[in-house]
């Protein structure tokens, strides 16, 4: 201990001056780079796309957005000539919701990534072309083909050929298909 002691009080005050600016100029460094991965992180988080999610939406996810959000509102508006445009709205209302998009043919953020892109361009048509065939047609595939195909073109030029096994729906489990034999 005394011999701890003298060497202590030997060093001189320059001495220990540089050591602590050394060890300030150390704590500084560390904190620059707990800040840097931070930020850093920070950059990540906010840019990482949900597993399931494609890079870009294309004219096939549209297409397919398209068609399951004609079937999505006709589930929830009466058949009848009722449909006026607030029944329409409410219909309308969070049908961009990955919940709706289960049973399609691509992962549901997919889905909804597409038809919020599909809404955002053709909202006003697909309001308008539910109420002008309200009551006028019991076939789905009839209100899909005007909605999609005549009235807002989006599966025009799209290969519609079946993807899934003879004609059974996609069914995904986090993000990834699985098969009837799962279930």
């Amino acid at each position: 201990w005394e011999r701890f002691c003298e060497v202590v009080l030997s060093l001189s005050h320059t001495h220990l001056q540089d050591l602590s600016s050394q060890v300030l100029a150390a704590m500084d460094f560390a904190r620059r780079n707990a800040l840097v991965l931070l930020l850093f992180g920070a950059i990540l988080l906010v840019t990482a796309q949900p597993s399931g999610m494609p890079k870009k939406i294309k004219r096939t996810h549209i297409c397919a957005a398209c068609k399951a959000v004609v079937t999505e509102l006709d589930k929830k508006l009466p058949s009848d000539s009722r449909r006026s445009e607030s029944r329409l709205l409410e219909a309308m209302d969070g049908i961009c919701s990955p919940a709706n998009f289960r049973v399609y043919e691509y992962p549901p953020p997919t889905m909804a990534k597409a038809c919020e892109v599909f809404m955002g361009d053709h909202e006003d048509a697909v309001e308008s072309t539910l109420r002008e065939m309200a009551g006028k047609t019991k076939e789905i595939s009839e209100l899909t083909d005007a909605v999609c195909f005549s009235r807002t073109g989006v599966c025009d030029g799209i290969d519609l050929t079946p993807t899934g096994n003879k004609g059974e729906p996609n069914v995904y489990m986090d993000n990834q298909p699985i098969s009837g034999d799962e279930l």
